[in-house]
C-alpha cells in the first residue's frame, strides 16, 4: 500500500473536488443519506486510524504521556465561557447546574484511552463524500477535512463525532416540518421512517468501522460503550456551537440536551437501542486498531 497516496489523496484531502459534498450538506439537500455513505465513512475512518496508529509504536513513553495531557475533553467549554452568546450561556448553565449530568460527563474522563492518532473534531460537516458524477450520487470515496486539532487520543472520540451528527438529526425528528390538516395524521409515520433511516445509518457506520478495523469480539462492547458515552458529550458540544451568536435557547438545543441526558443516564440501554441490538457484532477476532 502506498501510504503517501492512500492517506493524503484518499483520506486527508484538504481540497475536495467539485463533486464532493459533506454528509451534513447531502442530508440537508435530500433529507436522507445516499446508499453506502455511512458504511463507507466508517470504513474509511477505520483505515485512517489504522494508518495513523501504525506510527504510535514509535513514540516514546515520555511523548505519549505528554500528548495524553493535551486538553482533549472539555464538554463544558469553560475556557471559552467568557465569549459565550446569551443562548450558549443559558445552555452551559443548564449543564453545569445539573449535578447528575456533570458527574456523568466527568466520569467520561476515566474512560478516555490514548490508543492512536485522531482527528479529534470530526463531524458530519467535515466528512466529504466524493460522488461518481453530477448525475450519480453514489459515493466512491470519503475524505476527512479540518485536521487542525489532530493529536493522540481515543479513536472512540472520532467515531462519536460522526455519531453525534446522526443523533442530532434523530433528536430533531420532524420538529422543523410543518403539517396541516390531513398531513398532520402522517407526521408520526414520517418521523418513524426518518428515525429508522438514521438508526440504520448509525449502525451501518459503526459496523463498517468494526469490520474494517478488525476489532476483536472481546473489545467490541468496550469500544461501543465509550462511543455512545462520548457521543452524548459531542452532541452537547455541537449544540453549543450551533447557539453561537444567538440570544435565546432554541428548541433544537433543548432536544439535543435532553437526548444527551437520556444517553448519559442509561448508556447501556442507549447502546443496545441505537447501535447493534445487543451491541455485540463480531466481525473478527483480530484487532489492528487499538480499543
Amino acid at each position: 500500500m502506498d501510504f503517501q497516496h492512500t492517506f493524503k489523496e484518499s483520506l486527508f484531502d484538504s481540497h475536495p473536488g467539485r463533486l464532493s459534498v459533506s454528509l451534513a450538506q447531502y442530508y440537508r439537500e435530500h433529507q436522507k443519506f445516499c446508499n453506502m455513505a455511512a458504511s463507507l465513512t466508517g470504513q474509511q475512518l477505520a483505515v485512517c486510524h489504522q494508518l495513523l496508529t501504525s506510527n504510535i509504536r514509535f513514540m516514546s513513553n515520555d511523548l505519549m504521556a505528554r500528548d495524553a495531557k493535551v486538553p482533549t475533553f472539555d464538554p463544558y467549554k469553560l475556557d471559552t465561557a467568557s465569549s459565550f452568546s446569551p443562548a450558549q450561556q443559558e445552555m452551559n448553565d443548564l449543564i453545569v447546574n445539573n449535578n447528575e449530568m456533570c458527574q456523568a460527563l466527568e466520569s467520561l474522563q476515566d474512560m478516555w484511552t490514548v490508543n492512536g492518532f485522531i482527528h479529534s473534531d470530526l463531524r458530519l460537516e467535515n466528512c466529504m463524500l466524493q460522488l461518481e458524477s453530477s448525475s450519480n450520487s453514489k459515493p466512491k470515496n470519503v475524505t476527512f477535512l479540518d485536521w487542525e486539532s489532530f493529536q493522540t487520543g481515543d479513536v472512540a472520540w472520532d467515531i462519536a463525532g460522526v455519531m453525534a451528527g446522526f443523533l442530532s438529526i434523530l433528536s430533531l425528528g420532524n420538529v422543523n416540518d410543518s403539517y396541516t390538516g390531513k398531513e398532520l395524521n402522517n407526521s408520526a409515520v414520517t418521523y418513524r421512517k426518518k428515525s429508522e433511516h438514521i438508526t440504520q445509518q448509525m449502525r451501518s457506520f459503526c459496523l463498517s468501522y468494526l469490520q474494517q478495523g478488525k476489532i476483536g469480539s472481546l473489545h467490541v462492547k468496550t469500544l461501543l460503550n465509550r462511543v455512545i458515552n462520548f457521543s452524548a458529550a459531542r452532541l452537547l458540544s455541537l449544540s453549543l456551537d450551533s447557539l453561537s451568536g444567538k440570544e435565546e435557547m432554541t428548541l433544537d438545543g433543548l432536544l439535543h440536551l435532553q437526548l444527551a441526558q437520556n444517553i448519559l443516564e442509561d448508556p447501556e440501554k442507549s447502546r443496545k437501542t441505537l447501535l447493534a441490538g445487543d451491541g455485540q457484532p463480531m466481525p473478527s477476532t483480530r484487532s489492528d486498531v487499538c480499543c
